[in-house]
């Protein structure tokens, strides 16, 4: 069942598009307003259904509200003695290669994170979608719009990014009609079927810890551990900063930005 919720601005011929025949054996409700807030087109309007994605369409007006659509996250790095201090601001299209490069090669150790927001699965999501690309869990800390791509060349499965070293790739019988499926929770994924010569995509999904992830592509081998002293800490560098008679602080700071806009889909 489906509630589409569409802006008066967007008023071509709507009754085919509701007569297509994807939507066959769907309830499909729309009502659309003017600016003055008066009906001009109503189909199972006053119906009352299960809404569908509707909390991702106003998510996603808000952001473009408040934070517009040049947005780019950021991600601030100190060094210090105990190891690198993270404060991640939210960057969903940061990159396995970008994070590798802001954490300059450095291995093992301890990294600590303070995150401006990381809800992880939110309580109105369904537990089946999990494994879907779309449905990655919501982390400031993460990497690849929390999600990876599985491809196959010549009867083979090509290696995932290192950085993706919390999935096990578990190959069935190489028979029969290809298919896919991710478990989350064990973090394995399950490949079934004739694999396809030509290099091709062979399935899309949720990282299942994209915070682990974006760790491990950071610093390789690190323990990953949150910390909600941020703040505090990154006033007194910043006050230091400006005040040159201030002792330096102990930490060195550098910061990256993601260099694609986000992606909201």
């Amino acid at each position: 069942m489906t509630t589409l919720l569409l802006a008066a601005a967007m008023l071509p011929p709507i009754a085919p598009h509701l007569d297509h025949a994807s939507l066959n054996g769907a309830l499909t409700g729309v009502s659309v307003r003017n600016a003055a807030g008066e009906v001009v087109f109503k189909q199972m309007g006053d119906t009352r259904l299960v809404p569908a994605s509707n909390q991702k369409i106003l998510s996603v007006l808000y952001a473009l509200e408040v934070l517009g659509p040049d947005y780019r996250g950021e991600i601030r790095v100190w060094d210090n003695e105990y190891g690198p201090y993270v404060h991640a601001k939210g960057t969903p299209g940061v990159t396995f290669e970008e994070l590798r490069a802001l954490g300059a090669g450095g291995k093992g150790g301890t990294v600590r994170v303070y995150q401006d927001f990381a809800p992880s699965i939110p309580p109105t999501w369904e537990w089946d979608d999990l494994p879907f690309a779309y449905a990655g869990r919501i982390s400031a800390w993460g990497v690849n719009n929390q999600r990876f791509e599985v491809f196959a060349e010549k009867g083979a499965i090509l290696p995932l990014d290192p950085a993706l070293n919390q999935i096990r790739i578990v190959r069935g019988a190489p028979v029969g009609t290809l298919n896919t499926r991710l478990d989350v929770f064990t973090r394995r994924l399950y490949v079934n079927g004739v694999l396809p010569q030509a290099r091709t995509s062979i399935g899309r999904f949720a990282i299942p810890d994209p915070q682990l992830a974006a760790t491990e592509a950071f610093r390789p081998g690190a323990v990953f551990v949150t910390t909600n002293v941020g703040p505090r800490l990154e006033s007194r560098i910043e006050c230091s900063a400006r005040r040159p008679s201030v002792r330096p602080p102990r930490f060195a700071s550098k910061t990256a930005t993601t260099s694609t806009p986000s992606n909201f889909s």
